[in-house]
């Protein structure tokens, strides 16, 4: 059909949509004249460590009082951050304003040149929460460019707003447009919070008979998911601690949903989707992980650089100097040296500063003013030489130079270095001859992650794929390792943890002697995993007692030489690595180092300790009164240890001996009591079974699905800790999470007849 003329419809359609643009064009005009505010529009020329900068000149703001990290805010780094603006022309400025986080103190500065700044005006610290105005008209300056940057305050830096008038008499602050901004971490859980509901929901429905068009349509939703749940991290970056903890939780909740699909939900009626299973695990492993980075968050500060670090000064403080100078310092001198230390650059031992300070002595635990062992830190430099003397003061200025004063001398609270002679004579080698600096010790950190990627490797090869990326899922996701922070750049702090993980999967390959003597170094970095070299024997002795009760005497030598050959084995290879080890840590460190470590161990294990965790803890708790609470309730504390031991000795009848020796390390926290820290190797009891979909049976598949699911579980709940502000409550919590997970392990692995029935410990033996 067509109009007068011959015109078409679709041509006289497109006429009158092209008149209506123009007429619709012509009736909007564009800004009359521009803001009063010289910075209104103007992109930066320049900026350092700053996320979200084009808020600072849109003349959008939030409320008053809102968080200093919404998507209104431009987010400083560090003190060394910074931004430049080019105004055009010279401009003499009258009027600032700055709509900032409270409590930092942030400064503008003005330039004629580009090269040669002058301090314009200071907006001060406000006690008021949130983000806050401040102003002034008593700025008389002449400026081409224009510097914001932040003066001093705590790690939270954000401006909203800057505006510059040329004008006397301006209205401050200013009326600009605002709008309903968010709280980015709050943003950023609700988006994973959908993520996860999307990626459970796929699990749910993804399968081989699943039509193309739902596959289409879940994939397309997980995409949009990520691709929301990356840009508010990139909005709200750097997180803090709640988001970060609850992606570690979440993370082990979509995993939890791989374990229930391919353990319960699966089958001919029901086929899964491994490929897509296997992907969403490796995606998952890898999130864990940066989880345990915190998300690229740096978590120390340098007051040297005046910036985030990543390197982990309160730890290196004190593992650096116990390492290079153990000759002189040993196990109880390096509070002592560093207090000394610091006085000589300081003005002496009676400045306010070094009389007020505590620490700890390092051979009783106990905490002491400075002026109660003031003999001993005025005769600690005798025990160096003086070039040595000069070599510890450098590397401690380094310290306190990057840690600050408050954080120097607080960090003396601690209860030093605990490692042993073997750790710190590898440590030795190492930094022996290194000056401390941020260079050193962030190579020396980076050593951590290849363990834990060459441990990945070889449980991949060992176990298999799902093995190998749960393990890291579970080594990420679990909170029992923060207090505070985490040990994520030190030096080979979970670098025990590997070599057990290496050794199972030796002990898993038959490797019998290189199982045992990975143990053995295990053992001599952190001592808690000698467990697992004396759950070896478990299997053993039952072995043992039923040879006693068949035959009615105890089986020959030679009998034994051939049933219990892994075991011979692996104690050779344990024996070889004891005694190598040993040996070259007494000639490295002196052959005085494991007595002494032995008397410092001792020591520090008679009293209480908040932050560490297990079954002492949940009987006693971690108060000052612990010894008297236990006393009270030592036969449930006695009945519980036996429980668990029974347990274990029962699963350790029908298992490997890999699996028998991560069920020692199982065992540490009932019998033991370690530090949070050491509890974060719960990520290996991953192996204690094998993968669900290589299990020989539904019943085998199952019970590997529930050990699984436990460990994820675990993961899950400590969620609820981490909101706790009371660190005796949190980590009691943790321990009773811990203990109850544990227990639930262990009666899942209990062998079974083929009815699901628990079998008598006597059923079978190890073979």
């Amino acid at each position: 059909m067509t109009v007068a003329h011959g015109l078409s419809w679709r041509s006289f359609s497109l006429c009158v949509l092209g008149l209506l643009l123009c007429l619709m064009m012509g009736g909007c005009s564009p800004r009359e004249s521009k803001s009063d505010n010289l910075l209104f529009g103007i992109k930066p020329i320049s900026s350092t460590g700053l996320v979200r900068g084009a808020t600072l000149t849109d003349e959008k703001v939030p409320d008053v009082g809102t968080s200093w990290n919404s998507n209104g805010t431009a987010v400083f780094s560090s003190l060394r951050a910074e931004v430049v603006y080019d105004l055009g022309s010279l401009y003499e400025i009258h009027s600032l304003a700055l709509l900032g986080d409270n409590n930092d103190v942030y400064e503008v500065l003005g330039s004629q040149n580009g090269q040669d700044y002058e301090s314009l005006w200071r907006a001060a610290s406000l006690r008021e929460p949130g983000l806050r105005w401040r102003t002034t008209n008593e700025i008389s300056s002449t400026v081409r460019y224009v510097k914001l940057s932040p003066v001093s305050g705590d790690s939270s830096l954000s401006v909203a707003e800057l505006v510059i008038y040329d004008e006397i008499d301006q209205e401050l602050p200013p009326t600009l447009q605002r709008f309903k901004t968010h709280n980015t971490g709050l943003y950023y859980r609700s988006k994973l919070l959908n993520l996860t509901g999307i990626v459970l929901l796929s699990l749910l429905l993804i399968g081989p008979r699943t039509p193309w068009s739902l596959r289409a349509l879940l994939a397309g939703l997980c995409l949009y998911g990520g691709w929301q749940l990356g840009v508010a991290f990139f909005e709200g970056y750097p997180l803090e601690s709640l988001p970060v903890s609850l992606t570690r939780a979440l993370v082990a909740t979509m995993a939890l949903g791989v374990v229930l699909r391919e353990g319960w939900l699966s089958g001919k009626n029901w086929p899964l989707s491994k490929g897509f299973h296997l992907v969403l695990l490796l995606l998952l492993s890898a999130v864990s992980v940066g989880a345990f980075y915190n998300l690229g968050k740096p978590q120390f500060f340098d007051h040297k650089q005046k910036a985030p670090s990543v390197v982990h000064h309160y730890d290196m403080r004190v593992y650096f100097p116990a390492a290079k100078y153990f000759e002189e310092l040993k196990y109880d001198g390096l509070y002592l040296a560093s207090v000394a230390s610091y006085a000589e650059e300081h003005g002496g031992l009676d400045t306010r500063v070094v009389e007020q300070t505590s620490l700890r002595d390092l051979r009783s635990h106990q905490m002491v003013q400075v002026p109660q062992v003031r003999q001993e830190i005025e005769e600690i430099s005798a025990r160096f030489s003086s070039a040595r003397w000069q070599e510890f003061k450098v590397d401690m200025s380094y310290f306190w130079q990057t840690m600050g004063t408050n954080g120097y001398l607080g960090s003396l609270r601690d209860h030093g270095g605990n490692a042993t002679p073997v750790w710190l004579a590898l440590v030795y080698l190492m930094y022996g001859s290194a000056q401390a600096s941020n260079v050193v010790l962030l190579l020396g950190g980076l050593l951590d992650p290849l363990l834990l990627l060459g441990f990945f490797v070889c449980a991949w090869r060992t176990f298999g794929a799902r093995t190998a990326c749960l393990a890291l899922i579970v080594f990420g996701a679990n909170e029992f390792y923060m207090f505070g922070s985490n040990w994520a750049g030190a030096t080979l702090r979970n670098d025990w943890m590997v070599y057990l993980g290496l050794g199972v999967c030796a002990l898993a390959k038959d490797r019998y002697r290189l199982g045992g003597a990975l143990l053995a170094l295990s053992a001599l970095i952190r001592a808690f995993p000698a467990f697992t070299l004396l759950a070896l024997g478990l299997p053993v002795a039952l072995w043992l007692v039923q040879q006693r009760r068949a035959r009615g005497h105890w089986p020959s030598w030679k009998m034994f030489k051939k049933e219990q050959a892994w075991f011979l084995h692996t104690a050779l290879g344990a024996s070889i690595a004891v005694l190598v080890l040993g040996a070259a840590s007494s000639m490295i460190l002196g052959w005085d180092a494991w007595p002494l470590w032995l008397q410092k161990i001792s020591s520090f294990t008679a009293s209480p300790h908040v932050n560490h965790l297990g079954l002492l803890s949940v009987v006693a708790g971690s108060q000052s009164n612990q010894a008297i609470v236990l006393a009270q309730r030592m036969p449930f504390y006695f009945i519980a240890q036996v429980l668990f031991f029974v347990l274990a000795l029962w699963v350790s009848s029908t298992r490997r001996p890999h699996q028998v020796a991560l069920l020692g390390l199982l065992l540490m926290p009932v019998f033991l009591y370690p530090a949070n820290y050491y509890l974060h190797a719960v990520f290996l009891l991953v192996m204690l079974v094998d993968e669900p979909l290589k299990a020989k049976n539904k019943q085998a598949r199952i019970q590997s699905a529930r050990v699984w699911g436990l460990l994820l579980f675990i993961c899950m709940a400590q969620y609820l800790t981490v909101r706790e502000k009371s660190l005796e409550v949190h980590f009691y919590n943790a321990s009773v999470i811990l203990c109850a997970g544990l227990l639930a392990i262990l009666y899942v692995l209990l062998p079974r007849d083929a009815q699901g029935a628990v079998a008598l410990p006597f059923a079978r033996s190890l073979k």
